[in-house]
């Protein structure tokens, strides 16, 4: 019993055993996978998928309801198919893709069975990517002729397309057939001549002949006028106007051309063309069906569920089969690049391929849910014509742009972008940089800030926010206008001051008058070294950095004809410690500040207060008493601080070794250093533009720096110029350099490119760009006017550069020698009664540096006469200048009475010139020479025994100072004569006697003119004397035979030179006297005793010298009235020019009520008079400053 019961036991465990495992048996899910999706079992099956896809097709080998599918409706579309024995579902997400490991439904759970079920899938990825074809007729454009691109129009646009030239040169005609697909646009010939309208230069000075329009071949022919002929650097030239026609639902072409161009003589100009492309669309919204079945059209302008079911009756049908329809097909397909279409990527272009399946489902999902865009009404602009008017000149630079209103049909708010520049194409374009104002709501933009004499171009584009959008003038044209060109400018002058130049007529600049015949023109006392301009209620001033004079401000008033020009006498110099050196304005409300580069004193933040000058439309302000300067802080800066700009709140000082340092100035009382860049060394010169500064680095040349951190400056890029990089200055995109002996250099702004230079032939420190203008400040050669786009010279005023010689003649005619700038002869009346106001005849630009000049008449007593200026002209050897040029025996009458013959080379560099006659007459006798002290190569002898070598003279030889050898031991820089150095010989033993530089003096016999010797024949070395100091020039006391040689830093020396009559040559120094303060480079004798230097920075001292061999350095501090040891040697009169005084002449007018003056050749000062009362001690007063102006920094009003 007990076994039976164990039995039954066991039996009953095994059953729920078997039982309770087949509860728990695994269900094999993953039998379901495939490549496109994953199976996972839950209450229902769910469907991930595997894969990134635009939709998914699932195919179960068994029939599933519709209602067994669960999935969310409002996000996804599901197409489903049941048949016998499978069912067939598409799925995919409404208006984009299904990402990978997104659920995409459940089936719920007693419809499959993964034993015995199966599916098979499929899915597609959608590449939306556009790929626009972009021909060599969009910009940037290729040389020649090309047509742009019109691939964005729509059946019924009307548009236009342009002909584009680039680099083209000396057309005369153009005959140009334009090929264009006449299947998808016609000319519109009501617009312009027959449809075409010529642009830019094509429009100048151009007959047009009537087009003549074939179907699909456009004529245009075009000529200038009066044999002149055209070339264009890069611009549009034609604009052709068009429709495009219906198409179906795309269509693409392309233009082709045909040119035939002819010069001036009617030969062929050869250019390269290049087509451009044509696409046209007529968009529909596809998804959005037509039942076929039905009578009506239930088409409603949106992809809905009803769409959906129409789509589900031809799904898995192709061409052929009863249930296909072809509005169905919409794949392929793409979307219209054309408005709201684009904007909300409807799918809007179909070509249908033959079959109804996935991937037309794909196109349908995409599309599932949009609308047919609102055929949205543009603005409309009103027709009263804009401000400026188009093609206006002459606008100011701060003129408003007016336009017309634009209403919208819809209602609409209506809002304003505007387009400014100076690239007509870029504006056209509608190119981001070029946008000036955004969402404007009133049709007129603020005040702007633009570049003088510049051509500007402009559009409007009013938006309604819908996407409608409208351009004015046109979607293909812009609106143009020029500005004022630039009418004045501030010239930092060096020593001479500050000069106002009317630039009104850039290709003859003078100095601006106050409505009389009084220069605008400020002689500060001391060096200006820069100036800003600036405008306080329409009224103007200008601070002036003038070096160790401090700071200063002028008033400027131009309210009227009649401009003024003048300091407040009553405001003291506001003084920096070091020197003032660059200036900048810094406005800040009402509050009006100027800041100071100020050497090694860092920089310095003035307030300035113009008192009640700043009433604007005032006449004759009086400055007076009314301006007051006070200091608000200084900031110390490491190295030397020369520039500073301002560019908002920030300014940038150019620190020279300290590098470029970044500055907070918003608060005034405490200025900050934010950054600095001490990477580059000798920091000149600064300009700000945007996030980047662009900086000249002296020998370094140029840098552009991101300062986009202010805290941390770095350089971007750089080049090194090949000059010594001055100042700097940017406009539209370049770079403009003032590269010292390089000229002006342009580099492209973005990453310094070299594009470009113009030589000034002298030496480019200031400069400033306004529009296409640039304003170069030469050291040697004045103001230069360039043409910054062709770099060609447009004007140019120079009133000197180094003055470094200059001779009387006639008692009337001033002959200067000028450096760089040649010679200049005035005329100062007879008697030179006009010695204050001369006339300044003639600039005469010898090919060299001028540095001496002698003038002398030929004259043979029987007719024929020479009157020649003879140059020594530096590294060009000797000039020869011919003062009566129409040979009438009176020369100097006019500027076309005197010309350069031309220049003779020496070997080495011509310092000075002395023609000598052997029997004291030049009277073409045949005994002539012209000697030439020819620096380190030595005396150079010419003939000018004839006629014809008086005016251009023939070299003979040339002479050392050693006698042998090939090389001077000195510099030969002066030449002085004695008739008769030899005192123990009979007769005249004529000599030269040449200051040699460094080897101090030398000696040569010219008893044989053309063969100088020297004459100590036992040692060669005796017929020199070597000074302490550096012989400059000289002048020789032949009675006593004495030679006072102008010695540089050791000042004045005598010395005694004596000849033995045989071969011995001595010489013995009597005294000397040196001057701790200057420089002596030249000496003429003022009266017996009294000797007249100029001394470099001090200008000009008279020397007393009552007895040689008393004079010592103590006399230098002797004057008439405190002469402690009573030697009678002492300063007997002094006059400190503002410039540097190289060499000075000494002439008494000889008239009635005789004057006497001393013309000092100053250096970059110019000519300074002093006059004087003729006895000793002489009382020097200037007479007249020539005004030579040093140009270095400039700025525009």
């Amino acid at each position: 019993m007990f076994i039976k019961k164990k039995g039954v036991l066991f039996f009953i465990l095994v059953f729920i055993v078997l039982v309770l495992s087949s509860c728990f048996k695994t269900t094999p899910v993953e039998l379901l996978n495939t490549n496109h999706v994953s199976v996972d079992l839950g209450t229902n099956y769910d469907i991930y998928s595997k894969v990134n896809a635009s939709a998914v097709e699932l195919e179960f080998n068994t029939s599933i309801p519709e209602n067994a599918f669960v999935y969310d409706k409002s996000s996804s579309i599901m197409l489903v198919k049941s048949y016998t024995n499978k069912t067939v579902v598409m799925f995919s997400k409404a208006q984009r893709d299904i990402f990978k490991g997104e659920k995409l439904f459940s089936i719920k759970r007693n419809y499959l069975n993964p034993e015995k079920n199966k599916i098979f899938t499929k899915a597609a990825l959608l590449d939306e990517k556009t790929n626009r074809i972009i021909t060599k007729a969009t910009a940037p454009y290729e040389d020649g002729l090309s047509v742009s691109d019109a691939i964005t129009l729509r059946s019924g646009d009307e548009a236009s397309i342009v002909i584009h030239a680039k680099n083209i040169s000396n057309v005369e005609t153009f005959q140009i057939h334009l090929y264009y697909p006449n299947t998808l646009i016609d000319i519109d010939t009501s617009k312009g001549n027959n449809g075409v309208q010529l642009l830019n230069s094509a429009a100048v000075n151009t007959l047009l002949s009537d087009p003549i329009n074939n179907p699909g071949d456009l004529l245009i022919t075009f000529t200038t006028q009066n044999g002149s002929t055209l070339t264009i650097e890069d611009e549009d030239i034609i604009r052709i106007y068009i429709i495009a026609k219906d198409v179906n639902p795309k269509g693409q072409g392309n233009t082709t051309l045909d040119v035939t161009l002819l010069d001036s003589n009617l030969n062929t100009v050869s250019a390269d063309t290049y087509g451009g492309n044509i696409v046209v669309y007529d968009p529909i919204l596809l998804g959005d069906f037509d039942d076929p079945d039905t009578t009506g059209d239930e088409r409603d302008n949106t992809v809905d569920i009803d769409d959906f079911l129409m789509f589900l009756d031809h799904y898995d049908t192709q061409l052929g089969d009863a249930s296909y329809d072809v509005d169905f097909d919409i794949y392929p397909s793409e979307i219209a690049p054309i408005g709201d279409w684009q904007t909300n990527s409807i799918y809007s272009i179909a070509f249908s391929d033959g079959k109804i399946d996935l991937y037309d489902f794909i196109i349908f999902a995409r599309n599932y849910g949009k609308n047919l865009p609102t055929e949205n009404s543009p603005p409309v602009f009103a027709a009263t014509g804009p401000t400026p008017a188009d093609g206006a000149s002459n606008q100011s630079i701060t003129t408003t742009l007016d336009f017309d209103d634009a209403t919208d049909p819809d209602g609409d708010s209506v809002t304003y972008d505007v387009y400014l520049g100076t690239n007509q194409t870029d504006v056209n374009n509608l190119v981001a940089s070029t946008k000036i104002a955004t969402d404007l709501t009133t049709s007129i933009t603020p005040s702007l800030s633009l570049d003088r004499g510049a051509t500007y171009y402009w559009k409007v584009v009013a938006k309604d926010g819908k996407g409608g959008e409208t351009q004015l003038p046109g979607s293909n044209t812009t609106y143009s206008f020029s500005t004022q060109t630039l009418d004045k400018i501030f010239v930092a002058g060096g020593y001479e001051g500050v000069f106002v130049i009317d630039v009104s007529t850039p290709a003859n600049p003078v100095i601006e008058q106050d409505g009389g015949s009084v220069d605008n023109v400020i002689d500060t006392e001391g060096y200006v070294y820069d100036v800003a301009k600036f405008d306080i209620n329409s009224e103007g001033y200008v601070a002036i950095a003038d070096g160790d004079k401090g700071l200063k401000v002028a008033f400027y008033d131009d309210d009227n004809t009649t401009p003024q020009f003048q300091l407040d006498s009553s405001l003291n110099p506001f003084y920096v410690g070091d020197e003032a050196k660059g200036v900048a304005y810094y406005g800040s409300g009402s509050n009006h500040y100027i800041l100071v580069a100020a050497g090694s004193q860092g920089l310095y933040i003035v307030q300035f207060d113009p008192g009640t000058t700043d009433d604007a439309n005032t006449d004759d302000d009086d400055p007076s008493g009314e301006f007051t300067l006070t200091q608000k802080s200084q900031l110390s800066i490491s190295g030397d601080s020369k520039s500073v700009t301002v560019d908002g709140t920030v300014a940038y000082v150019a620190a020279d070794t300290g590098g470029l340092v970044i500055i907070d100035i918003s608060d005034v009382t405490n200025p900050a250093i934010l950054g600095t860049l001490s990477d580059i060394s000798n920091v000149l010169d600064v300009v700000a533009d945007g996030d980047y500064v662009y900086v000249a680095a002296g020998e370094n040349g140029v840098y552009k720096v991101d300062v986009s951190d202010k805290t941390n400056p770095s350089v971007s890029t750089s080049y090194n110029t090949t000059g010594y990089a001055e100042s700097v200055d940017v406009q539209g995109d370049y770079v403009y350099v003032a590269d010292g002996s390089n000229g002006m250099v342009k580099l492209g702004k973005t990453s310094l490119a070299y594009v470009g230079r113009y030589n000034t032939d002298g030496y480019a420190k200031g400069i400033v760009i306004d529009g296409g203008t640039g304003f170069i400040g030469d050291g040697y050669n004045g103001l230069n006017i360039i043409d910054v786009n062709a770099l060609t010279l447009t004007g140019s005023f120079d009133v000197g550069s180094v003055t470094r010689d200059t001779v009387v003649t006639g008692n009337r005619y001033l002959i200067v020698a000028d450096g760089a700038a040649g010679v200049k002869i005035y005329d100062a009346g007879a008697n030179l009664a006009n010695i204050a106001a001369p006339t300044l005849l003639k600039t005469v630009n010898t090919q060299g540096y001028a540095r001496a000049v002698y003038y002398q008449v030929h004259d043979d007593g029987a007719g024929n006469e020479e009157y020649l200026i003879y140059v020594a002209d530096g590294p060009k050897g000797i000039a020869v200048i011919n003062a009566d040029a129409d040979g009438n025996d009176t020369p100097f009458e006019n500027a076309a009475d005197i010309t350069l013959i031309g220049n003779i080379d020496t070997d080495g560099y011509a310092y000075d010139v002395y023609p000598y006659a052997t029997d004291g007459n030049f009277d073409l006798s045949g005994d002539e020479y012209l000697y030439v002290a020819d620096g380190p190569k030595g005396l150079a002898v010419f003939d000018i025994t004839t006629q014809a070598r008086t005016r251009v003279p023939v070299y003979v030889n040339t002479f050392i100072d050693t006698g042998t050898g090939s090389s001077n031991v000195g510099v030969m820089m002066a030449i002085g004569y004695d008739a008769d150095y030899d005192a123990v010989t009979a007769g005249n033993q004529p000599a030269l006697l040449i200051a040699d530089g460094e080897a101090g003096v030398v000696l040569f016999d010219i008893s044989t003119a053309n063969s100088p010797a020297l004459p100590d024949t036992g040692d060669h070395a005796q017929d020199r004397y070597d000074t302490s100091g550096t012989a400059f020039d000289l002048y020789v006391d032949t009675a006593n035979d004495y030679v006072f040689i102008a010695d540089g830093t050791q000042g004045l020396s005598v010395v005694k030179y004596a000849f033995d009559g045989t071969d011995a040559l001595t010489w013995t120094l009597q005294g000397g006297v040196r001057f701790d303060d200057a420089i002596i480079t030249g000496i003429v004798q003022r009266a017996a005793g009294y000797y007249e230097l100029a001394a470099g920075n001090r200008g000009v001292v008279i020397m007393r010298v009552a007895d040689v061999t008393t004079l010592t350095n103590a006399d230098a501090l002797h004057t008439s009235g405190n002469d402690p040891d009573s030697d009678n040697d002492y300063v007997a009169g002094e006059y400190n020019t503002q410039g540097t005084g190289y060499s000075v002449n000494y002439v008494g007018n000889g008239g009635a009520g005789a004057k006497y003056y001393s013309i000092v050749s100053d250096g970059d000062n110019g000519v300074v008079i002093l006059q004087d009362n003729n006895s000793a001690p002489y009382t020097l007063n200037l007479e007249k400053d020539y005004k030579w102006i040093n140009f270095g920094n400039l700025v525009t009003n």
